[in-house]
């Protein structure tokens, strides 16, 4: 994507040209992170980290380089500079140095330093982490599994963020363009501002990874751009703040020395600033939220991690969603229906629900049977009292009452199927519609059908058209086995019977 592109509908765009330069301080944390290094790969080495410094300070002096740079004015790596001071170093202790090991140091050293290309940062109002189409800014910024998204389990600190930009216009989205050659990637991170200073934090990225260290630098300069900071400003790393949203441990406080001494004393202030609770709606500071992490219901919608103060955060907790009103009740004053793990109401229970007279298990009215007698069961207990047909599904009594029932019962019908047969609960009236029966042609022996499975199952047409119960089937067929294996030249193939498939067919289509 294009950056020019991306940053269509921004508020302000700021680009940095990046050189590759030390992400430290200063030289000693590079000596430092080079020896671990080193001293790992070569642990028979006889000089101390200072002599190491003081080895890289002097030839670095002599060559005229600026270690701050990965390149030099001739356009040189650095790692040539330390490959000469590692290749000294192993000649005069008389150690081996394989390419492999030589490979991992100088990578290290590489890791030093931020990478080339250019870096640009465009703002947005917090909406925009929602509402990325409006923006025209990609749906996946490296976050499209992030906890902030809609259903994610951090929903509430995005919508947070979201109300605080409306309401007090102090936190804002911060989408990033990264370019090295052919090479583009783009990110994000969330900015809250306070006079003076930022807190950046929550970085995801795609195709380049801006949480690197390497990265931390130019972040800086391009933040202090898009707020209005001065040059001189300070910054401190990994930094958690009092904001009551979920962390990653990303943070970034940049802050005018001319107005904070440090920057704890930027984040204190952040905390003492006012908010408001988004349950009750009650003002207090912003240290006093806290995130809540179940689902709630929050303006016509559930979701988690919503930012509450501390008194609702408990309450909440003795809180339950009713099933059926969608309300909440305290917890205790609820019918907890154990086999479905919900609560419902008291008023909602009364109006909707019953207990089963048989073994006491709260139902609801919908799903409850009313025995001729009145009594009340649940689908466990009915069971006793008669079966479910096996075709059209109805519940038919096992005693006939003649107010109450037709003349309908279920009854147990022996039935082929292409494996054999089986036992089969259906009631009376589905018997006289479905079912159908013949002689079998071998053993004599009545066999019945029904014509839904006749429809699907092409074995059973086949035991039909040749009028054959299940066991003289197989064995017929065994036997047309057996012939065709042993080569006889008459087979005992099966008959050609007269196929009564039309008039079956026939018998269906006028019923249906």
């Amino acid at each position: 994507m294009q950056r020019e592109e991306l940053f269509k509908r921004a508020l302000k765009v700021e680009t940095e040209e990046l050189r590759a330069e030390l992400i430290y301080q200063n030289v000693r944390e590079l000596t430092d992170a080079v020896w671990d290094v080193l001293y790992k790969e070569l642990p028979q080495l006889q000089i101390t980290p200072c002599e190491f410094y003081e080895m890289v300070e002097s030839e670095a002096k002599e060559r005229q380089w600026d270690l701050s740079f990965f390149r030099n004015k001739k356009n040189e790596p650095v790692q040539n500079l330390f490959k000469k001071i590692i290749r000294q170093i192993c000649k005069t202790a008389n150690l081996s140095l394989t390419n492999d090991q030589l490979s991992r140091i100088l990578n290290t050293v590489r890791k030093c330093y931020s990478d080339e290309g250019i870096l640009s940062a465009g703002l947005y109002p917090a909406e925009a982490f929602m509402k990325r189409t409006k923006y025209e800014i990609p749906d996946d910024l490296g976050d499209l599994a992030s906890c902030f998204r809609v259903g994610g389990c951090n929903e509430g600190s995005a919508l947070w963020l979201w109300e605080e930009d409306m309401e007090y216009g102090r936190a804002t989205l911060v989408v990033f363009h990264y370019q090295s050659g052919s090479k583009v990637g783009v990110g994000r991170c969330w900015a809250f501002y306070l006079d003076g200073a930022v807190y950046v934090t929550n970085f995801y990225s795609k195709h380049f990874e801006i949480k690197d260290d390497r990265f931390k630098k130019p972040i800086v300069r391009l933040v202090r751009k898009l707020f209005g900071l001065s040059e001189n400003v300070r910054y401190a790393v990994g930094k958690y703040s009092p904001l009551p949203i979920y962390l990653n441990g990303d943070g970034i406080v940049i802050y005018e020395p001319s107005q904070y001494k440090n920057s704890d004393e930027v984040l204190f202030l952040m905390g003492e600033l006012e908010s408001f609770c988004r349950w009750c709606s009650s003002y207090s500071s912003i240290k006093s939220l806290t995130r809540y992490e179940y689902e709630v219901s929050y303006k016509g919608r559930f979701i988690k991690g919503l930012i509450v103060c501390d008194t609702c955060s408990k309450e909440l907790a003795k809180l339950e969603l009713c099933y059926e009103c969608n309300e909440y009740y305290d917890r205790e004053g609820m019918v907890y229906i154990e086999s479905r793990d919900i609560y419902v109401c008291p008023d909602c229970f009364e109006e909707r629900w019953v207990y089963c007279d048989d073994c006491d298990r709260p139902i609801r009215r919908d799903d409850a049977f009313v025995l001729p007698d009145g009594k009340i069961v649940c689908e466990h207990c009915i069971s006793q009292y008669g079966e479910w047909c096996e075709v059209c599904g109805e519940f038919h009594f096992r005693y006939f009452i003649e107010e109450y029932d037709d003349n309908s019962r279920i009854r147990l019908h022996k039935l082929i199927n292409r494996r054999g047969e089986s036992f089969r609960d259906i009631c009376d009236r589905c018997a006289e519609r479905y079912i159908r029966e013949f002689n079998c042609s071998c053993c004599g022996s009545r066999v019945q059908y029904l014509l839904t499975e006749f429809m699907e199952d092409e074995i059973i047409r086949e035991m039909v058209r040749l009028e054959m119960c299940p066991s003289c089937y197989y064995n017929r067929k065994n036997d047309l086995f057996d012939d065709a294996f042993m080569g006889r030249e008459h087979p005992s193939l099966f008959e050609k019977l007269v196929d009564p498939e039309e008039r079956v067919l026939r018998e269906v289509l006028e019923m249906e």
